[in-house]
């Protein structure tokens, strides 16, 4: 190849390397925030307080969730599922919810699935929770 033709090449390769951009990674959808905000004795159950945030542009028609209550000694004491929908889209939210026990009792509570996340649309609604608690309850999945 010439020398004039080695330069030209070269200087195109270079311009495609230099000009050239990493394919951005797919974010994904948004997360779904959910955090266990307070715990109270009402009467002779314990009242707890869900803060919902769902920073999506979609509604979330229905988010149920299969979910273990364990006691402070580690033993698992109810399952119940649990309805946080619907949440609107951009929006926070509240829920809460009376549980036939006390609230001394509670260590931790498990959100061990997803039973319900509609519309379908929304993909694997699991893996998009992020889950925090204010109370000395821990939130996990």
């Amino acid at each position: 190849m010439p020398k004039r033709w080695k330069s030209v090449v070269l200087s195109a390769t270079a311009a495609g390397i230099v000009g050239a951009t990493p394919a951005s990674a797919d974010p994904g959808p948004p997360s779904l925030n959910i955090e266990l905000n307070t715990i109270e004795p009402v009467e002779d159950k314990c009242r707890l307080t869900f803060v919902m945030s769902n920073p999506d542009k979609s509604t979330i028609d229905s988010l149920k969730a299969d979910t273990a209550i364990f006691g402070s000694d580690g033993v698992i004491k109810r399952r119940l599922v649990i309805e946080f929908g619907p949440l609107k889209p951009h929006k926070t939210s509240i829920r809460a919810f009376d549980l036939d026990i006390a609230c001394s009792s509670l260590g931790s509570l498990l959100v061990n699935d997803i039973v319900a996340c509609m519309p379908d649309a929304l993909g694997d609604c699991l893996t998009r929770l992020e889950l925090s608690s204010r109370t000395p309850v821990k939130l996990f999945k």
